[in-house]
């Protein structure tokens, strides 16, 4: 199994010295992480507030719906900026990863809005 492009992660040539397989990949790689140093610092800030608001509930004794807003919330932040780990980027490369983060984002926010109507129409 040889090198892959970062980005799209096909199998790259033997010759080939560069870590993409194209000039657009090179490209749209380095628009992510431009996108990914601008907006870390609000995409962990957001993770951390919806993670307390998840565990709110584990704490205090209330209803779950600081759980299901800290999780629909979790969802929407992944949503918005699918960043994905290093090993998952090194894995499937970089749009692969992108969208894997956005399913289980789509996955979060459903989970949220079928807790909340269960929650509202259950007497």
């Amino acid at each position: 199994m040889g090198r892959k492009c970062k980005y799209c992660n096909k199998v790259l040539d033997y010759m080939e010295e560069d870590e993409y397989c194209s000039l657009e990949c090179k490209s749209k790689s380095e628009r992510f992480l431009n996108y990914y140093k601008k907006w870390k610092v609000i995409f962990y800030s957001m993770i951390l507030v919806f993670i307390v608001l998840l565990l709110i509930p584990a704490i205090k004794k209330g209803n779950g719906y600081f759980a299901a807003y800290g999780l629909g919330g979790v969802g929407i932040t992944l949503f918005i900026f699918p960043f994905s780990t290093p090993q998952g980027i090194e894995m499937y490369g970089i749009r692969k990863a992108k969208f894997i983060v956005k399913v289980l984002a789509l996955v979060s926010i459903l989970l949220t809005i079928f807790i909340i109507l269960a929650t509202r129409y259950n007497p």
